[in-house]
């Protein structure tokens, strides 16, 4: 009887989590008062995705909710190194393939692993600790269909059968790497990736590497978060043998 509270006790802080993050994306995404109109496209497509964070927050500090993720999770040196690696790859892609090199191109990559950031937060760290006794591929098929609706963009034709596709191979994936790393930062920057790949509203204006530098890039910046992945496994297992 206990077992099943507990369960039920978990379903309605989900259920809390998702009707915060759903008003607060509805309010600036939806409804999209006058002043925040009047604010730089960048701003607002950050905040687009702030609602999972703010969600997150609230119900585990309002509510003392666990959070089984942290943002060091593999060190912090590996974690800054991981930030910067794509910042410092585009902006020598930039110069490369422009002679120039501005601010404009890192910072939009890092509005963009900051927006994945706000996102992750909420699907991969919070609500993934609290569906922690769920069966992941569960837990990942849960969260994929309350992502998908989130965004406010859903139908019943094959466009959109093709989009949840996508946002399901997104919690899969990114929720495998968040298990398995018990990292927000690796997740988030697996989406910000994703945004980069297929020109979010955010960057689209502001990124000028090719696409295939772009593919390069980010297979390099993947294939680093998997050796840090492997490795930081590896040391947690010997220091668990000895």
């Amino acid at each position: 009887m206990r077992k099943n509270n507990i369960t039920w006790k978990k379903a309605g802080y989900v259920a809390l989590f998702y009707c915060i993050a759903i008003l607060v994306r509805y309010y600036i995404v939806i409804a999209e008062p006058a002043f925040i109109r009047e604010w730089h496209p960048i701003i607002t497509g950050l905040l687009s995705g702030i609602s999972p964070l703010i969600a997150g927050l609230l119900l585990i500090y309002g509510f003392k909710r666990k959070l089984n993720y942290s943002f060091f999770a593999v060190g912090k040196f590996y974690t800054i190194a991981l930030i910067l690696l794509p910042i410092v790859l585009f902006s020598l892609s930039e110069y490369i393939e422009t002679g120039t090199m501005t601010s404009t191109l890192p910072l939009m990559i890092s509005v963009s692993i900051l927006y994945g950031f706000f996102e992750e937060f909420g699907w991969r760290g919070y609500l993934q600790s609290e569906l922690s006794v769920v069966k992941p591929i569960y837990k990942y098929l849960i969260i994929s269909v309350l992502w998908y609706f989130w965004h406010f963009d859903f139908g019943l034709d094959l466009s959109h059968f093709f989009s949840y596709l996508f946002v399901l191979g997104g919690s899969i994936g990114m929720g495998y790497v968040a298990d398995k790393s018990k990292s927000l930062v690796l997740p988030a920057l697996f989406h910000a990736f994703s945004n980069i790949i297929f020109s979010n509203v955010i960057f689209k204006n502001y990124i000028y590497a090719s696409f295939t530098s772009t593919l390069i890039i980010v297979a390099v910046c993947i294939v680093a978060i998997i050796g840090v992945m492997i490795k930081t496994s590896r040391q947690y297992k010997t220091s668990v043998v000895t």
